[in-house]
């Protein structure tokens, strides 16, 4: 129980689902809002103390408000296209603070660190390190897809979080020891895509969008999965667990269901529970979707 119970206190509750019709195997769309204040609720009584969200994911950062989140510590993320600069941060982040009905959040992440190519690049950091002197956001970092760039760009801009993409069919974060470079320059790490948006716990509907190639290496884990006497959930979730001792899992569910599932899931130990990953191809990001 013991063992569990610190698993969980790495786990964060990802909301895109609360505002978007979010996941490749989602059959139901968005989440109402009864549905999400019992989640919330299992969240508070399983010891999950942190959310993550975004002003992308629709109307989820409003629903949290609604819900009452004050007791729990956020990550939001917020986008800049490219006719804003560093004046935008600060009202943006207000946007949030107001949807969320909140004092503060704990982390500020880029969502898209494209944004960071300009010349203003500086002024934007200097911007989002502002917030953090003022003590309304904890740390500020990015969303990634790529780690190699993000590593740099954190060490580059002294952000302390990022957020990376990592799962049964995308080791690139655990290769070469890279999350390790992370833990080293004391940058957190929280891992999202852990389920590849559910392609890896189940088959996506036949009209779906996800690569052919990767509704395969998908199918190939599952069964990996169950000749060692393991639920594709408890695979896809060990992986990752086992793969890093210190990263945070960001995960995401459409139902009270699917929680209780994932929290049954949770092994007490997570030795040999790691897979061998196929080669890295850009059909594995879900962006190349085209959902």
């Amino acid at each position: 129980m013991y063992f569990k119970d610190k698993i969980k206190k790495r786990l964060i509750l990802g909301t895109a689902s609360f505002g978007m019709d979010y996941g490749a195997t989602n059959t139901s769309g968005e989440v109402p809002l009864k549905e999400i204040k019992a989640i919330i609720k299992m969240c508070r009584d399983n010891g999950i103390s942190e959310l993550d969200t975004a002003q992308a994911y629709g109307r989820a950062e409003v629903e949290l408000g609604k819900t009452g989140v004050r007791d729990f510590l956020i990550t939001t993320k917020i986008h800049l296209s490219l006719n804003e600069g560093a004046e935008s941060v600060k009202g943006k982040l207000a946007q949030s603070l107001d949807r969320l009905q909140v004092d503060q959040v704990e982390n500020l992440l880029l969502h898209n660190e494209e944004c960071l190519g300009g010349d203003n690049a500086d002024q934007i950091v200097q911007a989002l390190h502002h917030l953090v002197e003022q003590g309304v956001v904890g740390k500020v970092g990015l969303s990634s897809y790529e780690p190699k760039q993000a590593l740099d760009l954190c060490q580059r801009h002294g952000f302390k979080i990022t957020q990376l993409p990592a799962n049964a069919l995308d080791n690139r974060l655990f290769e070469g020891g890279a999350i390790d470079r992370f833990i080293e320059n004391k940058i957190e790490v929280q891992i999202r895509s852990v389920f590849l948006q559910g392609v890896l716990l189940e088959k996506p509907q036949v009209k779906s969008a996800v690569p052919k190639d990767v509704v395969n290496q998908a199918e190939q884990f599952r069964n990996r999965c169950r000749e060692r006497g393991l639920t594709p959930l408890q695979g896809a979730l060990g992986h990752v667990l086992q793969a890093s001792k210190h990263a945070k899992i960001v995960f995401g569910v459409t139902r009270l269901e699917e929680f209780q599932g994932i929290l049954e899931s949770l092994a007490d130990d997570t030795q040999n529970l790691q897979f061998l990953s196929p080669a890295w191809k850009p059909e594995f990001d879900p962006r190349n979707w085209k959902c």
